[in-house]
């Protein structure tokens, strides 16, 4: 191989890029994945346009040149992915911490707006009774007086 034919690996393997153009290998089976040519009814969350943009996005992130065999290639790649995979790991864990924090953050809160929900009614009720009670004093004070 020559220093001019230096191909880049990607990481879908479909793609190689060999002096300077994209070519797409037989390999490379996109018909079972299409926004409505596969009849499946949503099975597959990632249409074509979402994963060559995937694969173009992390051909610009990963570009080993061929002077490496295909063991050391792939090699690399596996490290990089299982670096990846453990970052979105990781990355998951704390979502889920986190919702579960608010989680039970918003059952407390829930519980203090029922209980001061409950303080307001037993407030009104309080306060209405006093309303009747005053009313009734007024109105015996304004008899008393009339007489």
């Amino acid at each position: 191989m020559t220093a001019g034919a230096c191909y880049r690996i990607c990481v879908n393997v479909g793609w190689t890029e060999r002096n300077g153009s994209l070519n797409r290998s037989s390999s490379f089976n996109s018909s079972g994945r299409g926004s409505g040519g596969s009849g499946c009814d949503g099975e597959e969350p990632y249409s074509d346009v979402s994963l060559e943009e995937d694969v173009i996005d992390l051909n610009h992130k990963v570009s080993l040149p061929l002077c490496f065999d295909d063991n050391e290639r792939f090699r690399i790649l596996v490290n990089l992915l299982q670096e990846q995979i453990s970052a979105l790991a990781d990355n998951q864990n704390t979502t889920d911490d986190r919702y579960q924090k608010v989680k039970h953050e918003n059952s407390t809160l829930n519980s203090r707006i029922q209980m001061l929900e409950e303080q307001l009614r037993e407030l009104e009720m309080r306060g209405e009774d006093q309303l009747v009670s005053e009313q009734k004093r007024c109105r015996e004070l304004v008899a008393r007086i009339e007489r």
